[in-house]
């Protein structure tokens, strides 16, 4: 009797230990085909959507990443299913904790919501020059929580995304084509058409600006003691900053040889010492 409850449990022994083998082996056979498959869909992606430039980058690495982790998951719970684990009961309670840890972050998910929505709408996107909440500089970097903009003195400013997609946003190279503008000041007595046209003959020996839109000659205003007057010329969204500096040699040019009268200079009045 005592033999064959020994026999019995080492038969039971043994199948357990083949059944456990089995699937372990399995389990092994699923995570290596799962993440040779997510390895497969990683670099097919990156060569399809990036690589041959398909989609915005940014918008393209989104994609990837939200793929890899959904195939992740699946095989995650492919081998737990694999072991007899249940599933559901764990993805209930996953769940829940998710919840809770939406309600403890909602600041995080909002940046991530946020992110979400410029990586789809795509008002700002890297390499661009843009404006946002007094922070200038070229954009580097849209991730889920938070933007990288780089400033014209090379100080890398982090927003959070919420930030930027509730702020006015200022997109300074989305157009290809830019307008440059001096202003100028101007006394009372000065000829405006010859001053016009003596602008308008140095703007045009000037390969930089386009013909179309043709450049323009704007007054502004007038004073007791000046005109305000402004010299406007096209240029390629890339050459704005150039073209702001040659209109600026091309005004100090003209006024000097054209001999343009300037406004009387302003004095502030003294100021008397108080006295007691």
């Amino acid at each position: 009797m005592i033999d064959q409850i020994l026999s019995y449990n080492q038969q039971a022994t043994i199948e357990t230990l083949r059944m456990i083998a089995f699937d372990l082996l399995a389990a092994f056979g699923l995570a290596l085909v799962g993440f040779t498959a997510i390895r497969f869909f990683n670099k097919m992606l990156t060569t399809v959507l990036i690589d041959r430039n398909r989609i915005e980058p940014t918008l393209g690495r989104f994609i990837i990443h939200l793929v890899k982790y959904t195939l992740l998951l699946l095989v995650l719970i492919a081998i737990m299913d694999q072991f007899g684990i249940k599933t559901t009961s764990i993805l209930t309670l996953l769940g829940a904790a998710g919840l809770a840890i939406g309600l403890a972050l909602q600041g995080t998910l909002s940046n991530i919501a946020a992110g979400v929505f410029l990586i789809i709408l795509r008002p700002i996107r890297v390499g661009e020059l843009v404006l946002v909440e007094g922070y200038e500089g070229t954009v580097r970097e849209i991730g889920l929580f938070m933007s990288m903009i780089e400033g014209y003195d090379g100080i890398y400013y982090y927003l959070p995304n919420s930030l930027i997609a509730q702020a006015p946003i200022t997109n300074l190279t989305r157009n290809r084509l830019r307008r440059a503008s001096v202003p100028i000041f101007v006394g009372l007595k000065t000829d405006l058409e010859m001053l016009k046209s003596a602008l308008f003959n140095a703007v045009k020996e000037e390969k930089l600006f386009l013909k179309n839109p043709a450049p323009a000659f704007h007054v502004g205003s007038y004073s007791s003691y000046a005109i305000n007057v402004e010299i406007r010329a096209w240029t390629r969204v890339d050459d704005v900053f150039t073209g702001r500096a040659i209109l600026n040699r091309i005004v100090s040019d003209v006024l000097r040889h054209e001999q343009i009268p300037l406004p009387p200079a302003i004095v502030a009045p003294a100021i008397a010492p108080a006295t007691a």
